[in-house]
């Protein structure tokens, strides 16, 4: 399972073989610290498979890790049927309507997990919406999964309106659901599953929020299958 949370300015990564990676978002604003970050260009993409097999057999695993391509294992692969190739995925949030704002590295698929708006304002998300479909049409990702935050209260089942709607026309909304992602090499599918909510913590923002450590938070974790390859959140199921 690889789990993806972004909240008080760092990117908090827990990879597949449990290590817990987090980098400081500020670093990622300059386009060449984010190539270096993913190692986008191939002669470093290249390196680091190389430079894999050493690491797998090093304790050192700690915050330095983050700066390794994360390649995310399919569920119920075999020793006999593997996927010859990774699918990269790039994971914001807490964009809070600046998301014209950020230089994204290219991908397969654009992850954002929470905020889109800082006030819940409606051009916020209309504009979020119109970016998405933008960065699809220009071939930037093929596809784009979205959740949630505690500041997208329109997004929230008891507000009224049409946004919920008008954001799944371009991107694919999880809201304690499950999505599919299907590698172009592989019948195998990658197991995507989203959950927006968050323990209550400020005044403002309140969708999509409960008590810290209540049982209806619990609840809502508890739900949250344990056979899945990535794990969307917006505050850390803990």
């Amino acid at each position: 399972m690889l789990a993806l949370s972004v909240d008080a300015g760092h990117i908090y990564v827990v990879r597949h073989d449990g290590a817990l990676c987090s980098q400081p978002l500020s670093s990622l604003s300059i386009e060449s610290e984010w190539t270096e970050l993913f190692n986008l260009d191939s002669d470093s993409s290249s390196n680091n498979k190389n430079n894999n097999s050493n690491n797998n057999n090093s304790n050192s695993s700690s915050n330095q890790d983050i700066g390794k391509f994360l390649e995310v294992p399919c569920a119920e692969q075999s020793e006999t049927k593997r996927i010859s190739s990774s699918t990269r995925l790039v994971c914001i949030s807490d964009t809070h309507g600046c998301h014209r704002d950020l230089k994204l590295p290219p991908g397969d698929v654009l992850i954002h997990a929470g905020d889109l708006t800082q006030y819940n304002e409606a051009e916020h998300l209309c504009d979020a919406t119109a970016f998405f479909q933008e960065l699809l049409d220009a071939g930037t990702y093929q596809q784009v999964i979205a959740i949630a935050g505690n500041h997208d209260n329109s997004l929230h089942q008891s507000e009224p309106g049409q946004a919920k709607q008008n954001l799944m026309a371009s991107c694919t909304y999880l809201e304690d659901s499950m999505t599919y992602l299907a590698p172009a090499c592989s019948e195998t599918k990658i197991r995507v599953y989203g959950s927006p909510w968050t323990p209550e913590h400020s005044l403002w923002g309140t969708g999509f929020s409960l008590p810290p450590r209540s049982t209806a938070l619990r609840e809502k974790w508890a739900n949250i299958p344990t056979d899945v390859d990535v794990l969307i959140v917006h505050g850390p199921p803990l």
